[in-house]
């Protein structure tokens, strides 16, 4: 797991990644991880904790545990049930405002018990918050 504040202060956002839950062709959008592409070839990505109380800190791509090739088994409950489905929103409104940016600051965001639920992500061109609230994770961009 990686650190909050883990040396991301200079890095230039190269691009921004949802993960979106789809089934039936329907896409959920909303509560999925947050994924920052940075242009040294380095990732962070930041989901909702196993206890739905703490932010997951990563520093590896999401690796999708549905992707091709699927057996029957597998393969039928994604159609009947769905999955979570990574997307390059580089280009949507608001994570355009902040790619091609130099990250100036990062902050964690703790409860009131010392656990980190949040971070808060400054750059030369805008904000990103991301922060685990009733077992989601949700991401503003300013």
């Amino acid at each position: 797991m990686a650190l909050v504040n883990g040396s991301l202060v200079g890095r230039r956002v190269e691009r921004v990644g949802r993960v979106y839950y789809v089934h039936d062709g329907q896409t959920s959008i909303g509560d999925g991880a947050v994924e920052i592409g940075f242009s040294d070839g380095s990732v962070r990505r930041y989901e909702v904790a196993g206890n739905g109380e703490g932010l997951r800190i990563e520093d590896t791509p999401w690796l999708d545990p549905f992707a091709e090739p699927l057996d029957a088994v597998n393969r039928e409950y994604v159609r009947d049930v769905g999955k979570w489905t990574a997307f390059d929103v580089s280009d949507e409104e608001p994570y355009s405002q902040i790619c091609g940016s130099t990250v100036t600051a990062v902050e964690e965001i703790t409860n009131e018990r010392g656990v980190i639920i949040g971070v808060l992500i400054g750059t030369d061109l805008g904000r990103l918050a991301a922060k685990v609230g009733a077992d989601e994770l949700w991401v503003v961009v300013t």
